[in-house]
């Protein structure tokens, strides 16, 4: 198996940050927007080892990984409203890191979907049903 992919030590850097950010949380905020924040982190670590370890189902995963990003800068974005980092510098820090993974996890998933005028069809091939009598063509076209 090749070397991973920056995307997954962006994410275990960020959970790990994370982690130190919420044990520096008032006790009103450590149990409920906490412990929220570190679920949302630590899913998005796990989705990203486990889409780079399963090729097979990475397209899905990566699905998953992005809406999982977006959920953990919701539970960040809800914290810092919530007054509950130590400073808008800590936040602004995790935020930054966590763009930076959304934009990393944007760029893998927009590899696995390519889209343009170049872009392989993703749907198998099918072909195309073919008729033999004009009486087959005009049961078919009835119907």
């Amino acid at each position: 198996m090749s070397a991973a992919p920056p995307v997954i030590r962006h994410a275990s850097n960020l959970m790990r940050d994370i982690e130190l950010a919420v044990v520096c949380f008032p006790r009103r905020h450590r149990y409920v927007s906490g412990q929220d924040l570190r679920t949302h982190a630590t899913k998005v670590a796990q989705l990203a080892i486990r889409a780079w370890r399963r090729p097979e189902k990475r397209i899905e995963i990566v699905d998953s990984l992005v809406d999982a990003v977006d959920d953990m800068k919701l539970s960040m974005q809800l914290a810092k409203e919530l007054h509950a980092f130590a400073s808008f510098s800590q936040f602004e820090d995790l935020a930054r890191k966590a763009s930076e993974l959304g934009r990393e996890v944007g760029g893998w998933n927009k590899h696995l979907h390519p889209q343009g005028q170049n872009a392989a069809p993703r749907a198998a091939l099918q072909r195309a049903r073919t008729l033999s009598t004009h009486d087959a063509s005009m049961v078919e076209a009835n119907s």
